[in-house]
């Protein structure tokens, strides 16, 4: 693949960016890239804060919708927020529960979701998809009730049945 500016050096670095489902793709060469500063030609590695810092800049949804500063500092281990934004690294454990707000927008942004579903190792692919079944089937056996729909709950609940009793049989 070309170089979408130059159209003459093969394309090495790949950009893609997703906005309201639109899906924007730019292929560029690493000469072009260092010629409009998207790459530094001294320091050719980049962190991860350097790639979130696209993510980062500006304020996140909540910012945006509650106020919430930036300056918003971590208790135990003093971290601002505001530092995170440029290093891309959070200080210490705590300071996922200081800033959960703005970090629950960023993991959107990057994941497009803030629960995490990553990959399943096949020989136990077929327990989790199991256990996260009975969990959303409980959820909406919950709703059902909620919402006094009590044959559909009693059909969740001999659904939920079903899958729990294929778990033990897979645990066995």
């Amino acid at each position: 693949m070309l170089c979408d500016i130059c159209k003459k050096n093969p394309a090495t670095i790949h950009f893609t960016q997703i906005i309201n489902g639109k899906v924007t793709e730019v292929h560029i060469c690493e000469k072009c890239a260092i010629e409009k500063g998207l790459l530094n030609k001294d320091k050719m590695d980049f962190s991860i804060g350097d790639i979130l810092s696209g993510f980062l800049s500006g304020k996140t949804e909540p910012e945006r919708k509650e106020g919430i500063k930036a300056n918003i500092k971590c208790p135990f281990c003093g971290m601002t927020y505001s530092d995170f934004q440029k290093t891309g690294k959070l200080g210490c454990s705590e300071c996922y529960h200081a800033f959960e707000k703005q970090l629950l927008s960023l993991f959107r942004k990057v994941h497009g979701t803030t629960q995490h579903t990553g990959k399943i190792p096949k020989r136990i692919s077929q327990y989790m998809t199991d256990k996260r079944q009975v969990n959303e089937l409980r959820q909406k056996l919950e709703a059902a009730i909620k919402e006094e729909r009590f044959e559909d709950a009693a059909a969740l609940r001999d659904e939920i049945k079903k899958v729990q009793k294929s778990l033990e049989n897979g645990k066995k």
